[in-house]
């Protein structure tokens, strides 16, 4: 993220005030494509077709994480910008707070709800 945030260092919320919501989109299809490949293990899409299924996997995981990431910074900048010191304190606690609930709603269908198994690797699987 530093290396996009030296490309691009002007990019702002109030020069591309769009731009929040196009990342936002974003993140939501590659996480709904990582919680559908959860929720369907062990038979993931393509994970019979070899090194195309990890890969794609894979590939969400770190596009998630990269736009996420810049989502996140440009709003804090924002936040700085037009609110000073107390409007960025504000915006790091709203989004620690959603951090917490979202760990707690993971936490709950993971151990609690039991929604998702692991593939076992000596194990054949029909899909």
């Amino acid at each position: 993220m530093q290396v996009v945030s030296a490309v691009f260092p002007q990019v702002t919320v109030l020069d591309y005030p769009r731009l929040p919501y196009i990342l936002t989109f974003m993140n939501i299809l590659f996480c709904s494509y990582i919680f559908l490949c959860a929720k369907l293990s062990p038979c993931s899409p393509f994970v019979t077709h070899g090194w195309v299924g990890g890969l794609l996997v894979g590939l969400a995981w770190l596009l998630l994480y990269c736009f996420g990431t810049f989502s996140n910074l440009i709003t804090q900048i924002h936040f700085r910008q037009i609110g000073g010191h107390r409007a960025l304190y504000r915006a790091g606690l709203a989004f620690q707070t959603g951090i917490f609930i979202g760990s707690v709603i993971s936490y709950v269908l993971t151990v609690h709800l039991q929604i998702f198994h692991e593939r076992h690797a000596c194990e054949t699987y029909v899909c």
